[in-house]
């Protein structure tokens, strides 16, 4: 598991402040070596429309 942060302005991480604007990103290194990704946001990511 790779822990790691990742700069946002979508609604979820705008919500957590100034200064916290992000997500934090955990990405399944057990997938990886399946060939698969498997990449998780918290809070969750909501593209813009």
């Amino acid at each position: 598991m790779i822990v790691s942060w990742s700069p946002c302005v979508c609604a979820p991480s705008v919500a957590l402040g100034e200064g916290r604007q992000g997500h934090r990103t955990y990405l399944c290194l057990a997938c990886k070596d399946e060939r698969r990704t498997t990449l998780c946001y918290l809070p969750a990511h909501v593209p813009a429309s």
